[in-house]
């Protein structure tokens, strides 16, 4: 599998961080991988032109469908602030995920277990989406360490909220 994945609701950041992978990333990855396909789903389609190698979905019913068709998700994201919750669902989806050190902001240690590559520069997003869409033993392996990571945070989160709730004596 030489697919990958972007969801996106069509706001300007997410516009912007989608026209600058299209331009600057994605003619590269197609040049190493002619035969990859993005598969980009959610509002932002109404923002995108069509373009080689990528198929505009619109929104969908079934998120679950919508990674289970791609091999690896991807996040460009240029700027914003907090947690990028597309980054995280992608990982718990069991999928890895290339994203820019904005689209990876609070979870940058999943870089570090292998489920999720960053690169800020156009060059290097399209070497590890290339690296990744050519080794699909490499593209399992990453896909397990991101469902790990995610499992592991999710965990995390959940007990702390856990604590809140309990020191607060349940309250709202």
């Amino acid at each position: 599998g030489q697919r990958l994945l972007y969801l996106g609701a069509d706001n300007p950041i997410n516009v912007q961080s989608m026209q600058w992978f299209l331009e600057t990333v994605w003619p590269q990855v197609l040049s190493c991988c002619p035969q990859a396909q993005l598969l980009v789903a959610g509002t932002i389609c109404q923002s995108l032109a069509d373009r080689e190698g990528v198929s505009l979905l619109g929104r969908v019913d079934d998120l679950g469908a919508a990674y289970e068709a791609a091999n690896v998700v991807i996040n460009p994201m240029l700027f914003g602030t907090g947690l990028k919750i597309k980054t995280i669902e992608a990982m718990g989806m069991g999928r890895p995920v290339v994203t820019t050190s904005i689209g990876a902001a609070g979870l940058e240690a999943a870089a570090a277990g292998g489920g999720c590559v960053i690169a800020d520069d156009p060059d290097d997003y399209a070497q590890a989406l290339t690296k990744l869409l050519l080794d699909p033993p490499a593209q399992v392996r990453a896909g397990e360490a991101a469902w790990t990571f995610a499992r592991a945070w999710n965990e995390q989160v959940s007990s702390r909220l856990a604590g809140i709730w309990n020191a607060e004596g349940g309250r709202s």
